[in-house]
């Protein structure tokens, strides 16, 4: 894995990812002496590194998590924290598709390379949607509760997880209100992003950022952008 670089310029293309460059590097300045961060659906690690650069350049302490379960997705997200020096001590992999609570699912696999949309299959489904048979795998699912129990207060929840947002964070909104200081949604469907929108708002959470997916030429403070994926971000005003 390519070491990331703090310097941005290259990445502030006008796509949907510069609001998680402005959601991160938010975060980042306003924690104190150390950051943490939990991203679920890591991917490669991409935001824990970048993140923990950032902490680097700001002479912050950090503690980075991510949660992966494509297979080669995770070993890169492995090869990358350690391309980039960040220890064991200062960094945490778990190799999981993480949902509402702890149980037993399907999870595809596959595409590495030039894909990130692998997902838990749903009842939907029948009975593995397009994928064949080798390509998904049984996996224990992570219960998001027990994740954020186990870290603690957080800075930033980063979360790209193919649809199953919409269990995750009603199942988690009162911790979450009680722990983490911002939430960064990449949202899947109109439906899902109807209901985070309804249920941040309920929780008086501070609306940051909301932009729908699959959605063209859509006025932003940072011009016309196309988003395929949605963007959520969330501010918790009581921490």
């Amino acid at each position: 894995m390519p070491a990331a670089w703090f310097d941005v310029t290259d990445e502030l293309q006008a796509n949907e990812d510069l609001f998680e460059w402005v959601d991160l590097l938010e975060s980042v300045a306003s924690a104190g002496d150390r950051f943490v961060m939990l991203d679920l659906g890591a991917g490669y690690g991409r935001w824990l590194v970048n993140a923990a650069l950032a902490c680097r350049q700001q002479g912050k302490d950090f503690f980075v998590a991510g949660v992966e379960a494509e297979d080669v997705h995770y070993q890169w997200m492995l090869e990358h924290l350690a391309d980039n020096d960040i220890p064991d001590g200062q960094s945490l992999a778990i190799h999981a598709p993480v949902s509402d609570v702890e149980k037993e699912v399907l999870f595809t696999c596959g595409h590495p390379t030039e894909w990130y949309g692998q997902t838990i299959l749903t009842s939907a489904d029948t009975p593995y949607g397009d994928w064949p048979r080798s390509s998904v795998k049984a996996r224990r699912a992570v219960a998001i509760g027990n994740l954020l129990t186990r870290l603690g207060r957080l800075d930033s929840l980063h979360a790209d997880v193919q649809g199953e947002e919409k269990v995750i964070f009603p199942a988690c909104i009162d911790l979450l209100d009680r722990a983490v200081k911002r939430v960064h949604i990449g949202t899947h469907s109109r439906e899902i992003d109807d209901i985070l929108r309804r249920l941040f708002s309920e929780h008086g959470w501070e609306n940051h950022f909301s932009f729908p997916c699959q959605t063209e030429r859509v006025a932003t403070p940072f011009g016309v952008i196309d988003f395929q994926d949605g963007v959520q971000s969330w501010i918790n005003p009581r921490l």
